[in-house]
């Protein structure tokens, strides 16, 4: 957070706030997206592991999941 503040031109309160919500609110629209799209993906048959799930994964990502 301090490393933010140090970047901005003008560290006001209200910018400061801005940023924090702007980026709370860039994260919270990927993980949504990525949470509609796996769920449109699989429906309502989801593991545990996701990551077990998938057929077409690569050998690395296969190998983790065991």
């Amino acid at each position: 957070m301090f490393s933010i503040l140090n970047e901005m031109k003008d560290p006001a309160p209200s910018k400061t706030l801005g940023v924090v919500t702007a980026s709370a609110g860039t994260a919270g629209l990927v993980y949504g997206v990525v949470a509609i799209t796996g769920y449109l993906s699989f429906g309502d048959n989801v593991s545990g592991n996701v990551v077990g799930m998938c057929k077409s994964c690569s050998p690395a990502s296969r190998l983790s999941a065991s």
